[in-house]
């Protein structure tokens, strides 16, 4: 679901950073500084312009594998009886299913 919103998002994303930066001051300034490292022209208008695009998108999948991360996290704790440790998972009872143990 979070990753479909993303997906939704990102081309309305992109349209926000390119009017806001397209041909305005930030895009300039990149494309100059990449002409100072001696990139030819037309590389540097399109590393500019890779540069605006992508900013954006890689924002909105950080964000989702932030959130992605912390509500599936690698290490869930696993419940086991003190007894026989039995993994406890969907009990009916507060008794460990194989020894009878109470939790």
């Amino acid at each position: 679901m979070i990753l479909l919103l993303a997906t939704a998002l990102e081309p309305i994303l992109k349209l926000v950073s390119w009017t806001l930066f397209g041909d305005h001051f930030l895009h300039w300034k990149l494309f100059k500084a990449l002409l100072a490292g001696g990139i030819p022209s037309g590389a540097a208008s399109c590393m500019a312009d890779a540069m605006i695009y992508t900013t954006p998108t890689l924002a909105i999948y950080l964000a989702v594998l932030a959130q992605v991360h912390r509500r599936f996290p690698e290490n869930m704790p696993i419940t086991r009886c003190r007894n026989c440790k039995h993994v406890l998972q969907e009990l009916h009872e507060a008794r460990c299913p194989k020894c009878g143990e109470p939790i």
